[in-house]
């Protein structure tokens, strides 16, 4: 019957990016979560507790963007829920377009890092 289905709430989302999300995206995050309400910001942020306050604002669950790992890893390491959107970039007649693949959820990032000088000369050969 009807009236006996349950109505699930919408999954609140923050996309922070200067690009507009596209439809195919916005199909597939309701094919992964049910229901989704995006709220999109086009900003610059300096610190992970900007993104927070603002998913605080809306009550968001989940944070997508197109950030640096850098940021991505502050992101997480505070708790964030953090998605972030694979394109594929591809070349027609000179124009690039960007076209999305998938997303990924970043669970953890760790960054290995050491002083050039003492690098061996075989740290910065080609893979």
């Amino acid at each position: 019957m009807e009236s006996d289905k349950i109505t699930k709430e919408p999954v609140k989302i923050l996309w922070l990016s200067r690009h507009p999300y596209r439809k195919e995206q916005e199909q597939e995050l309701e094919e992964i979560f049910g229901p989704v309400d995006i709220t999109r910001v086009d900003m610059t942020i300096r610190h992970p507790r900007e993104v927070k306050q603002m998913m605080s604002e809306i009550e968001a669950e989940i944070f997508i963007g197109t950030l640096s790992l850098g940021m991505f890893k502050k992101l997480v390491d505070i708790g964030v829920k953090a998605i972030k959107p694979i394109m594929q970039k591809t070349d027609e007649q000179g124009k690039l377009f960007f076209k999305h693949d998938y997303f990924v959820l970043i669970d953890k990032i760790e960054i290995y890092s050491r002083d050039v000088k003492n690098c061996p000369q075989e740290a910065f050969n080609p893979l």
